[in-house]
């Protein structure tokens, strides 16, 4: 099982979207709000496990630690994919592992072959990380008043610049949302 670099914090430093764990629990910070009252201060938390999906409060004071754990970024390329499931390869050393589908953002935009990175945490996929962007050829065009809308092979619609017409291949932005970058 892979093991990765923890370090201990305190509980004034935990920000939403790191990960902890707690009693053998490993747990993301969905929120951490700090609250004041006339006789202390603290953060109200709240965490999500990362196995189970189930959500918990937890009350953490300044002086108390939690160990953060970190992500490991790997690049892997996507074999196949189904209704449920993604499966990807890792380029070095081969190992095939299946994701479940709802890990990844933009799934619709995934097709066989493509290389992204996935987040490991001892040895588990935490999330997949699409890249910023990918070229796909426009099936068609539909305009709606002053706009024109590109729908995709995917079926996924993208406002474009009334040049774009069906059979054009453009590149989409898939980092801030799903838009329309240029001609590829």
């Amino acid at each position: 099982m892979l093991r990765q670099p923890a370090r201990d914090i305190s509980g004034g430093d935990l920000r939403k979207g790191m990960v902890i764990r707690q009693n053998a629990q490993m747990l993301k910070v969905v929120s951490a709000k700090r609250v004041l009252n006339n006789r202390e201060a603290h953060i109200r938390v709240e965490l999500k496990d990362i196995l189970t999906g189930k959500k918990n409060e937890l009350r953490a004071g300044p002086s108390d630690d939690y160990e953060q754990l970190y992500f490991k970024e790997i690049a892997y390329q996507l074999l196949y994919k189904d209704d449920t499931t993604l499966y990807f390869m890792n380029s070095a050393d081969f190992e095939q592992i299946d994701v479940p589908i709802d890990l990844c953002d933009h799934a619709s935009f995934l097709s066989d072959g493509m290389d992204v990175s996935l987040n490991m945490l001892e040895g588990a996929c935490m999330s997949v990380i699409m890249p910023a962007s990918t070229n796909l050829e426009v099936v068609s065009v539909e305009k709606q008043g002053g706009d024109s809308l590109a729908v995709l092979p995917n079926g996924v619609k993208v406002h474009v610049p009334d040049f774009v017409s069906a059979g054009t291949v453009i590149t989409v932005g898939l980092a801030n949302g799903v838009e329309y970058k240029g001609r590829a």
